[in-house]
C-alpha cells in the first residue's frame, strides 16, 4: 500500500513540472524536450503535442488574469452608497409648527416666528430645508439625520435611528412639543417684541431653551421644543434619551439655582448663569428675564439632579419636589398680620408639585407638633391645612399670619399679649402626575412672635390654623 501511494505522490509531481516545463517553452517561443515521468517512475525524453502546450498555457494564463484582478481590485477604493434622508410631510398651520424653536428670533406675535432649521410650512405640510449640508428626517422636520453603516448593502444611510440604553428607537416616534398651554399676559420690550409669556413655564421645565408656548396673548397656545428637546412639553433632551428616559417619567434639569450645590451632588450638575448659555447673549437673557438653571451631567436626571437613571429605572428611586422655603422664617414683629412667602428662592417646583400649609399657634417655643409621625403630619397638612395658590403672572400668594384678637389679652399696661405661631408646609406631587416624584421633606419654620400694634381693617381669606 505504502509503494502504490508513493508512485502516485510521484505522478502528480511529475504533472505539476511538465505544465511549468511548457509556460517557460512557449516564453522561449519555441518547442521544448520535457522530461515526461512514465508509470515505472523512470525518465524520458518526448516530445509534448501542440494540444498539451497550448492547454497548459490557457491554464496558466488564465490565474495570472484572475490574481491580477484581485490586486486592483484591493487598491481600488470603491465609494459608500449613501442614501439622501426624507423627510417632511407633517400637517401645520405656520412656519414654527415645523422644524424646531429658533433660539434668538422674537416677534410681536410668536405664531409668526420662523423655523430654526429653515423648514416651511406650504400648504397645510411641513417642508424641510434642502439646500443645506444637513438632511432632515420625520413628518416635521423635527430630527437632523445622522449618517450610519449599513450591515445590509455595505453603504452608509442616513436615519432618525438613535442606540438607547434600552435599545434602538426611531426619534420619529417621539413627540415633539404640541402640549397645551396657557400663555397669559405676555412681556415687551420696547420694539413691542415678545420676550417672556407666562406660559412658558409649562414648556421650558428643562431649562433655558427647552422650548416655549406659541399662541395668541391671553389665549391657549402650544408648547414648541428647542434643537434636541423632546416629549410633548420638551422635558427631555436627546441625551437623556440615550439614557433610557422616557416622556412623562422623567425631567432633567431646568430648576431655579444660584450656586452649583442647588443642583445635586459635585458630579451631578451645575448652575449655568445666563451668560453661560449657548445661542443667546447676555444681554439678550436680561431682557427676558432669564434665570440661573441646573443643568445635569450625562447619566443625572431630576430638575435639580439629584438622581441617576438607572436608579430611578432599576434602583426604586425618585426625585424630590422642592421643599418649601419660609420669607420671613420666623422672628419677633409688631404687627398684627405677618405674610409669609412659602416658596422663596431658589424654590422651583411649580410645573409638577403643589405646596399645602397650616399655620399652629401655639404656647410655648418648646411646643410639640399635633401629630405622632411624618406621615401623620402630611395627612393632617393636606386635609385640614390649604393649597399655596398661584396667580396669573405665577406669583404665588402668601400665608398669613395673624394676631388672633378673640383670644387674646390685654395686660395692666393695655397692651396685647405677644402671640407665637409656627407654620408647616409640605410640597407634594400633582394629582394623576406620571412623573416619578415624591413628597418633599415635612418643612416647620422658625418661632413668629406678633405683637398686635393694631387691628387690620381690610378683609381676608381666613387661613387654617390649630390652636
Amino acid at each position: 500500500v505504502f509503494c502504490a501511494q508513493t508512485a502516485r505522490l510521484q505522478l502528480a509531481m511529475g504533472a505539476t513540472l511538465l505544465l511549468v516545463a511548457a509556460v517557460a517553452a512557449l516564453a522561449r517561443g519555441g518547442e521544448a524536450q520535457l522530461p515526461v515521468v512514465d508509470t515505472s517512475g523512470n525518465a524520458a525524453e518526448a516530445l509534448l503535442s501542440d494540444e498539451a502546450v497550448e492547454s497548459a498555457v490557457a491554464a496558466a494564463a488564465a490565474v495570472a488574469k484572475r490574481r491580477s484582478e484581485e490586486v486592483r481590485a484591493a487598491s481600488r477604493v470603491v465609494p459608500l452608497l449613501e442614501i439622501r434622508g426624507r423627510g417632511g410631510g407633517g400637517s401645520c398651520r405656520r412656519d414654527v409648527d415645523c422644524g424646531w424653536l429658533h433660539p434668538s428670533a422674537l416677534s410681536a406675535d410668536r405664531r409668526q416666528l420662523p423655523s430654526g432649521n429653515g423648514a416651511r410650512c406650504l400648504v397645510g405640510r411641513c417642508i424641510c430645508a434642502g439646500h443645506t449640508s444637513v438632511r432632515f428626517g420625520c413628518p416635521r422636520c423635527t430630527v437632523p439625520m445622522a449618517p450610519k453603516f449599513s450591515y445590509t448593502d455595505a453603504g452608509v444611510e442616513l436615519t432618525t435611528a438613535l442606540s438607547t440604553a434600552s435599545g434602538l428607537i426611531d426619534r420619529c416616534d417621539l413627540v415633539v412639543g404640541g402640549a397645551r398651554c396657557s400663555l397669559g399676559r405676555c412681556q415687551r420690550d420696547d420694539r413691542n417684541l415678545i420676550t417672556e409669556c407666562p406660559g412658558d413655564f409649562e414648556c421650558d421645565g428643562a431649562g433655558i431653551g427647552a422650548g416655549i408656548c406659541v399662541g395668541e396673548d391671553d389665549g391657549v397656545g402650544r408648547c414648541v421644543c428647542g434643537q434636541g428637546y423632546f416629549c410633548d412639553d420638551c422635558s427631555l433632551h436627546e441625551l437623556d434619551l440615550e439614557e433610557g428616559a422616557r416622556c412623562g417619567r422623567y425631567i432633567s434639569g431646568g430648576a431655579a439655582c444660584r450656586v452649583d450645590d442647588e443642583c445635586g451632588p459635585a458630579v451631578a450638575g451645575y448652575c449655568a448663569h445666563p451668560a453661560t448659555e449657548p445661542n443667546r447673549s447676555s444681554e439678550q437673557l436680561a431682557a427676558e428675564g432669564a434665570v440661573p438653571r441646573c443643568v445635569c451631567e450625562r447619566g443625572w436626571t431630576c430638575r435639580r439632579c439629584e438622581q441617576r437613571f438607572r436608579d430611578l429605572e432599576f434602583g426604586g428611586a425618585s426625585c424630590d419636589c422642592d421643599e418649601p422655603k419660609f420669607a420671613p422664617d420666623g422672628g419677633v414683629f409688631n404687627r398684627s398680620l405677618v405674610e409669609v412667602d412659602l416658596v422663596a428662592e431658589p424654590w422651583d417646583s411649580r410645573l409638577e408639585c403643589e405646596v399645602f400649609y397650616l399655620v399652629q399657634r401655639v404656647n410655648n417655643e418648646s411646643a410639640p407638633p399635633p401629630w405622632n409621625s411624618t406621615q401623620d403630619a402630611v395627612a393632617i397638612v393636606r386635609s385640614r391645612g390649604r393649597p399655596l395658590r398661584f396667580r396669573d403672572g405665577g406669583t404665588s400668594e402668601h400665608a398669613e399670619v395673624r394676631y388672633d384678637f378673640a383670644a387674646a389679652v390685654r395686660e395692666l399696661t393695655g397692651e396685647w399679649t405677644p402671640q407665637l405661631f409656627y407654620v408647616y408646609a409640605v410640597t407634594v406631587p400633582r394629582p394623576y402626575t406620571s412623573w416619578l416624584i415624591s413628597p418633599s421633606k415635612f418643612i416647620r419654620s422658625r418661632l413668629f412672635n406678633i405683637s398686635a400694634a393694631a387691628r387690620v381693617s381690610r378683609p381676608t381669606a381666613l387661613v387654617p390654623m390649630l390652636v
